[in-house]
Order: C-alpha cells, then sequence, then structure tokens
C-alpha cells in the first residue's frame, strides 16, 4: 500500500511540476499505468508469497479457517460498523438539509 501512495504522491506533484499540460498528461499517464499494474500484484501477494503472510482466513466460496466462536462476532461488528456509518453519514444528510433550507428562508 506505500507503494500505490508514492504513485498517488508522484501523480499529484507531476501536476504540481509540469507546465505543460501534453507533458503532464504523458506523465501521469504512464505513473497511473504502473499503479494499476500494481493492484493485482498487492491483491495476490499473501497467496503468491505465503511464507511472509498469513493466508486469507475468512474464505467465501470454502471453509473458513477461522473458528466459529470468532466469526460470528467478527460478522456481527462489521454489520454494526456499517449500521453506525449507515447512520452517521444520514444524520450528515439531514443536517445539510436542514442548512439548505435554513439558507433559502433567508432570502424571503
Amino acid at each position: 500500500m506505500l507503494i500505490l501512495a508514492l504513485f498517488y504522491a508522484m501523480y499529484l506533484i507531476s501536476w504540481r511540476i509540469y507546465e505543460s499540460e501534453e507533458k503532464v498528461f504523458k506523465i501521469t499517464t504512464f505513473i497511473t499505468i504502473l499503479g494499476i499494474i500494481n493492484v493485482p500484484i498487492i491483491k495476490y501477494s499473501v497467496d503468491w508469497w505465503n511464507t511472509l503472510h498469513q493466508p486469507a482466513s475468512i474464505n467465501i466460496l470454502s471453509k473458513s479457517s477461522i473458528h466459529s466462536s470468532m466469526l460470528f462476532p467478527l460478522l456481527i461488528m462489521t454489520a454494526a460498523f456499517a449500521l453506525f456509518s449507515l447512520l452517521i453519514f444520514l444524520m450528515k444528510y439531514n443536517t445539510e438539509l436542514i442548512k439548505i433550507k435554513n439558507k433559502g428562508l433567508d432570502r424571503l
């Protein structure tokens, strides 16, 4: 992930450094292509170099290696986090709607 962050930083810096748009487009396209090639490498690195990483504990298509006493609380907390995130989003959305309505009333 650090490598992807470096690609992103190079992408942003190249827009600041070069003034010629044609040169910037060529450089940022090259950086983007390298970043896209790097994504599957990051994804499958755990499977390719399994001596460095623990294999996946939760598998959708096959039996998970994680014990059920750990799996069920993990799934419950994941669902709770998703619902909490949705709640926060809806609260923020409601706040923005109220702000928009109040600005509309100020114009009258």
